[in-house]
């Protein structure tokens, strides 16, 4: 069984990916506004363009980014030490979203 401290080296890396995770899973909320106004700035067509980068780029980062973020937060409170258990509410309620 792994148990650390919330002090230790093992448990801020898990911290640390998990918190990187979460901003690859969800960056394309931030980048593809931009996209869409560099796409227009240069006259190429919008919605076809648009949907080809987004497609592969789902499959390939934002999709493992968002499984490797619900991995590493399930480490995270197996390594808390008990601090974090899953009974606590805000734990269930980000298993379910």
């Amino acid at each position: 069984m792994l148990v650390a401290a919330i002090d230790d080296f093992g448990y801020r890396l898990f911290l640390l990916l998990h918190i990187l995770s979460i901003i690859v899973a969800f960056a394309p909320g931030f980048v593809w506004p931009i996209a869409a106004m560099q796409l227009r700035k240069q006259g190429q067509p919008l919605g076809s363009t648009m949907s080809k980068i987004q497609a592969s780029n789902t499959l390939r980062i934002h999709g493992p980014a968002i499984v490797a973020a619900g991995v590493f937060g399930f480490a995270l409170i197996g390594l808390s030490d008990k601090v974090v258990k899953f009974s606590q509410s805000w734990i269930s309620i980000a298993m379910v979203l």
